[in-house]
């Protein structure tokens, strides 16, 4: 019979050697209500994890008062437990058993910084989680756990139960159905940006008034509004799909939207059908069920400098560095150089965007009323490989790969921003539409 551990030895072998037991995470994170408090580490051997945030300010307010529960997370490393840890309730004390291995240790500890890839690390912690939960409640109340003691910023339950549906539909299809595209059983893998390629497009690209000067419409000219833009962009009275806010979107016909300059967001592909069904089985006018064959591809560019006062390897705070976090990181630095060079962001975006252009012209460029330019790229009846690559060389550039997934709303041409500020059309080409 092996040699019986209890936790105290574990924890003090998790700092030791590799390959023993090991408690893996120790912290009081869930609370009586259903908000979460900062996580504190137990007493212990343990050393701190110095430099490590917790959730957002404001769900550690709303938490401070209420009392917390003990949770710990052990991992034993060549032990087999049940799928679904055994969560064993006395009282406030609530125990959460997992055998997470080497590799799904060191995503869970690498959470990039803020407004570098948070939600995209989430959704890969989600993955981790649900082959050991079927319930989730179960799930949400161990991410909620994870996110609160890992997080570099606020991972709120309604973003982590929208993604669970997915984390489920992705973890357990089949892998030899894996091709690139949105309908392939596995997400097509997107690269890295080039840093250096980036940068010297730039310094050779043109301004964004350089830009604007060479549109084939005036910009005077396209601040028509967003009615009489989108009657252009969308022919025949489509359903469209709109949102004031990120969460509150509606289909319904062209025509029957009124003042759409006073919303921000629009799905750039028309909607087949008013209602369809998110992956995890709820009603939606937003999903990829109902929404119609891709009309058009948007590209969005949007380069954060690094923040003063503080070195790209400060920023990860003791984190980490995976591949994805670090280049954002590089990014920064980048922008950082190229602002002092007097570059702005939308410059930047300009040029990248003047460059795609040798490849596929776009219809349309906006401005996002904050930092970003979104392209919007005419591509109804070109075969969907062809527009992948193209998205794929474009995310080498350095663009968002969020919006290659149809149902993905990007700003609304001529509508206004929740800060006030008008999401101006920059560019205007409509001699690429039929």
């Amino acid at each position: 019979m092996g040699k019986r551990h209890n936790r105290n030895h574990c924890a003090h072998d998790t700092f030791s050697t590799q390959n023993s037991p090991a408690v893996l995470f120790s912290w009081v994170s869930i609370s009586r209500r259903s908000g979460y408090s900062k996580p504190r580490p137990l007493p212990g051997p343990a050393p701190r994890r110095s430099g490590r945030r917790g959730a957002s300010s404001r769900a550690m307010a709303a938490s401070r008062d209420t009392g917390a529960t003990c949770v710990s997370l052990l991992a034993h490393q060549g032990h087999s437990t049940t799928l679904e840890p055994q969560l064993q309730l006395g009282g406030l004390a609530m125990r959460l058993m997992m055998p997470f291995t080497a590799k799904e240790r060191s995503l869970i500890e690498s959470c990039p910084p803020a407004d570098c890839g948070v939600h995209d690390w989430s959704f890969e912690v989600l993955k981790v989680l649900v082959k050991y939960y079927a319930s989730d409640e179960m799930l949400v109340a161990a991410a909620r756990a994870i996110f609160d003691h890992f997080a570099t910023r606020l991972v709120d339950d309604g973003e982590i139960r929208r993604q669970i549906g997915n984390a489920r539909r992705l973890r357990f299809s089949c892998p030899s159905l894996a091709c690139s595209g949105e309908n392939a059983a596995t997400p097509p893998r997107w690269p890295l940006p080039a840093i250096a390629r980036i940068e010297e497009i730039i310094r050779q690209g043109p301004s964004l008034a350089q830009l604007s000067g060479t549109s084939p419409v005036p910009i005077h000219e396209c601040a028509v509004g967003a009615a009489q833009v989108l009657d252009r962009l969308f022919p025949g009275d489509p359903l469209i799909c709109c949102s004031k806010t990120i969460d509150s979107h509606a289909t319904r016909a062209l025509s029957s939207w009124g003042h759409l300059a006073e919303y921000q967001f629009i799905v750039p592909s028309p909607m087949s059908e008013v209602w369809g069904k998110t992956n995890d089985g709820r009603p939606s006018q937003r999903t990829l069920v109902n929404t119609g064959p891709r009309r058009y591809l948007v590209v969005e560019f949007d380069f954060k400098a690094v923040p003063e006062g503080g070195s790209v390897q400060e920023k990860v705070q003791g984190r980490r560095r995976t591949a994805k976090h670090a280049s954002a990181l590089e990014i920064g630095r980048m922008v950082t150089l190229l602002n002092s060079d007097g570059y702005t962001v939308q410059d930047m975006c300009a040029a990248l965007i003047d460059h795609l252009s040798k490849y596929m012209p776009p219809a349309m460029v906006v401005h996002s009323g904050g930092k970003s330019l979104h392209a919007w790229f005419y591509c109804a009846g070109i075969e969907e490989r062809l527009v992948h690559r193209f998205m794929h060389y474009a995310v080498h550039l350095g663009a968002d790969h969020h919006t290659w997934n149809r149902c993905q709303s990007v700003r609304m041409p001529g509508g206004l921003r929740n800060n006030g500020a008008r999401q101006k059309i920059v560019y205007f080409n409509p001699e690429v539409l039929p």
